[in-house]
């Protein structure tokens, strides 16, 4: 299962390589889009897309899953990580694995241009959890922060069993014009910019389900 599963690019990717696959997304069309894209390429038949709230997906789903993932810009959409855990726990069969792949809250913290320009590289927004989402833009999205100890915490909570947490120097986006991209398509600052800017995890759900 794909959280939060946008336009099913992804999703269909592993639907490609052999998986059953199924993406969640709230958007209706997002969602419309990932099966019109599932039925361009031949893949309906493996690939099942959701219209609904993660946080509300096991009152309407009852199948569970041997892998879910979610990542990239997505937990900055959720207020209540517990909640999320809860359900990436309860959505897992018993030893089932959950990948996270997320900008590294360090990074989403600091300054947007993150040293653009010669620009000394601030922190401009909140690291730790608060009430009120951060806004940004004209159209004032709500977007919640969550720090890494809070996203960890909550899995562990939830039941799952973390294998590793990697932090790693570089991005899938390119988050300021100094940034140059790596033959794997990632995005790096030069030696002289040391950050986080991309965690992954993985954990197991506790094999007695608890």
């Amino acid at each position: 299962m794909d959280l939060q599963s946008h336009l099913g690019v992804r999703t269909l990717s592993w639907a490609r390589a052999g998986a059953t696959v199924t993406g969640v997304d709230i958007a209706a069309e997002s969602v419309a889009v990932a099966r019109d894209l599932a039925a361009e390429a031949g893949l309906a038949d493996r690939a099942e897309f959701i219209q609904a709230n993660v946080l509300d997906l096991p009152a309407a789903h009852d199948e569970r899953y041997d892998i879910v993932v979610t990542n990239f810009g997505v937990l900055c959409w959720l207020p209540d990580l517990n909640a999320w855990a809860s359900v990436v726990a309860e959505l897992l069969e018993p030893g089932g694995v959950v990948y996270l792949a997320e900008h590294h809250p360090v990074a989403t913290a600091l300054s947007d241009s993150l040293g653009a320009d010669g620009d000394p590289i601030t922190v401009e927004h909140p690291y730790f959890s608060t009430e009120t989402p951060a806004t940004s833009g004209d159209a004032r999205p709500h977007k919640w922060t969550h720090g890494l100890g809070e996203i960890l915490t909550a899995l562990i909570e939830a039941g799952i069993e973390l294998e590793f947490v990697h932090e790693h120097p570089f991005s899938v986006i390119q988050r300021a014009p100094e940034m140059v991209q790596a033959d794997n398509g990632t995005w790096q600052f030069d030696s002289d910019v040391d950050l986080p800017l991309l965690v992954t995890v993985k954990g197991t759900r506790r094999a007695d389900g608890t």
